[in-house]
């Protein structure tokens, strides 16, 4: 009798484990992988990175003669500072851009380097208005829309506002707006091929949201391979 019943203690204890080895094998955040993104060779993400990284500090003042939007000296020494960054940057123009997946609980600390690239493009753009080359000053406008336009590849909705940030400030200093028309027929076509050009290759958004649902899930499937289902569900 008691062999009997050491027996079935001991089946039913098998059975158990067998039931949460299947359940553990056929959980679906274990088995779940992220979509895999196709990071194109070489990549402009590296090139940009490089920039960011050699972006030089603006260290502005609140003294009028310091502000580097009015006043050419203060700009032009952070261009001289920065012009190894945009020289790199501009580099990147000649490959596609994707983002690496980054962690969900990140905030990649490149997002702040691509604003700061921003802002040198934009004074760059004052200090060519300022010596009236506007073809210059728009195309210095249109690198900062092609920064802005890439970061959302890839990108989660973080890199989402961080692309339209970019773009706002492409678009804000307005002390290059009200002399676009001295440009040339000839250099207005090419600005506005180049600018078609830009929102043609916009990225939907529809595809940030499915890269902001696949870095969600991704994070959760981490955490259930790490801690265990249950665990992860108190």
């Amino acid at each position: 009798m008691k062999k009997r019943m050491l027996l079935g203690c001991g089946a039913l204890v098998v059975a158990i484990v067998a039931l949460f080895a299947v359940e553990r094998v056929n959980d679906p955040w274990r088995n779940w992988q992220p979509q895999g993104v196709e990071l194109p060779v070489p990549n402009a993400f590296d090139d940009y990175l490089r920039a960011g990284e050699l972006a030089q500090d603006e260290r502005m003042s609140d003294k009028p003669e310091d502000n580097p939007w009015k006043n050419a000296a203060p700009r032009q020494g952070i261009l001289a500072a920065n012009a190894e960054a945009l020289r790199v940057l501009r580099a990147g123009f000649a490959h596609a851009y994707a983002e690496p997946r980054q962690d969900v609980n990140t905030i990649p600390a490149f997002y702040t380097k691509y604003k700061k690239l921003a802002r040198a493009l934009s004074y760059e753009a004052v200090e060519h208005a300022a010596n009236e080359q506007w073809a210059a000053a728009l195309d210095s406008q249109l690198d900062a829309e092609r920064l802005g336009f890439d970061v959302t590849r890839g990108a989660s909705m973080v890199g989402e506002l961080v692309s339209n940030a970019v773009r706002a400030i492409a678009r804000s200093e307005k002390l290059v707006q009200p002399r676009i028309d001295h440009l040339t027929a000839a250099e207005a076509r090419a600005a506005s091929r180049r600018l078609a050009e830009l929102l043609a290759g916009e990225q939907p958004l529809a595809q940030t949201f499915i890269a902001e649902r696949d870095r969600k899930l991704a994070w959760l499937a981490g955490k259930a391979r790490g801690e265990g289902r249950r665990r992860l569900s108190e």
